[in-house]
């Protein structure tokens, strides 16, 4: 974290202006405000656009991760805001997500006709 931040070439963190607490500089205070590391798991930036803070970061797993980078389109559907995967596991909906990326960004479909439409049981193309 510190490194990445304090490196103005890296253009995903220091470039971008991501910081990180003062007070983290102590590592003590650092696992006061974060606790220890869980298995599997790494420092995560709730909201990937900002800071590194005790109120923005969370222990998460690569999956939890991977859905929660900068460059993943985030959608709201009912009041919940996620990526099509994390929506379609918090709705826990029977479409892919393939078939639902498919839908949004292929086919035009808005994210609750692409989340809710169920998919075709046939071969044919279900967009």
């Amino acid at each position: 974290m510190r490194q990445r931040c304090n490196d103005p070439d890296n253009e995903s963190y220091g470039a971008r202006g991501i910081t990180y607490c003062d007070k983290w500089d102590d590592y003590d205070q650092f696992l006061s405000d974060m606790g220890p590391r869980p298995s599997e798991t790494s420092l995560d930036r709730i909201d990937p656009h900002g800071n590194y803070s005790p109120e923005n970061c969370r222990w998460a797993d690569d999956g939890v991760q991977n859905r929660n980078k900068s460059n993943n389109p985030q959608f709201t559907v009912h009041g919940v805001t996620d990526t099509i995967a994390g929506l379609i596991e918090h709705f826990d909906l029977p479409v892919s997500r393939k078939a639902a990326s498919q839908r949004v960004h292929s086919s035009g479909w808005d994210i609750e006709k692409a989340l809710f439409t169920p998919m075709r049981k046939d071969k044919r193309r279900d967009t």
